[in-house]
């Protein structure tokens, strides 16, 4: 990597939390690619876009060739089965041999914090468990990797929680989040970039302030100015019912549960200490949008 800036491969750069990550790399001068699945992906001014299929040999070759850094933010979607070929588990294995045999230095991932759950009380699900084994491949992969295990994500406000006007919350968490930004991991991807690093390293991705579900919603709705959104509440119980005949309702309604159960404690001193203090509070979010 020369001069600071590195030539930088993002897979999922063109999603909900992988947007933020891509605009700041290239907003800090890296060269950036994205390896997109169709033509018309939605990408930063600046960022090259390579089109093909992640489990697809060739296409990985193409897209890593010449990269110093690759960044992954990866996810397994609702409607998918354990026995399916799953991008957290053959596909991190391809990316991986890929980014080695092109000579890659760097890894980078996002993980969530919430998958600590698994195996807590008696908790088990496939999902957590790929996911998990997926970190460890990274970590294990003998490139010089970095982890960043983040809490809720406030684009869940404009993402995943929100039908038309409507904020959907599901059942009744024990414990808060400390609610992230995207722009703020974004911030802390390109520092950490630019950092010399010779092992492994993991950061703890927590967001400026604990907040309940109901509450950071509820601040969300009253600073956000494009419309007015209402906050609807549901119990659990009704989307694990509709899990049983739906396999994406069932494995919403699990993340979900797994959110609501999830003992969150503030761990992210050192990330703040090295990386900078998260800036983007609920409101700065909602203003934003």
């Amino acid at each position: 990597m020369s001069a600071g800036k590195a030539k930088v491969l993002i897979i999922g750069g063109a999603g909900m939390l992988g947007t933020p990550v891509t605009k700041a790399l290239a907003a800090a001068g890296h060269e950036v690619t994205a390896l997109v699945r169709g033509e018309g992906a939605k990408l930063p001014a600046g960022v090259r876009a390579v089109v093909g299929d992640l489990f697809d040999p060739a296409t990985l070759a193409k897209a890593m060739a010449g990269q110093e850094a690759l960044y992954l933010n990866l996810a397994t979607q609702p409607t998918e089965r354990e026995t399916d070929r799953l991008m957290e588990r053959e596909g991190v294995q391809l990316m991986l041999a890929a980014a080695k045999a092109a000579g890659v230095k760097r890894v980078l991932m996002l993980s969530p914090l919430v998958m600590e759950l698994q195996g807590q009380g008696g908790f088990d699900w496939w999902v957590f468990r790929m996911k998990q084994a997926a970190e460890r491949a990274v970590l294990e992969s003998g490139l010089t990797a970095t982890v960043f295990r983040a809490s809720s994500f406030m684009e869940n406000f404009t993402g995943g929680m929100r039908q038309g006007t409507k904020l959907n919350l599901a059942g009744k968490a024990k414990h808060p989040s400390w609610y992230l930004a995207g722009d703020d991991l974004g911030r802390w991807v390109v520092k950490a970039l630019s950092l010399p690093q010779t092992g492994n390293e993991s950061y703890v991705a927590q967001g400026p302030e604990a907040l309940m579900p109901e509450v950071g919603a509820t601040r969300f709705i009253a600073a956000y100015k494009k419309e007015q959104l209402t906050l609807q509440k549901a119990p659990l119980a009704v989307l694990k019912f509709i899990g049983l005949f739906s396999r994406s309702m069932g494995s919403i309604s699990k993340m979900l549960g797994a959110l609501n159960e999830y003992p969150e404690t503030f761990r992210a001193q050192k990330t703040w200490d090295t990386l900078g203090a998260p800036t983007v509070r609920v409101e700065d979010y909602a203003a934003s949008r």
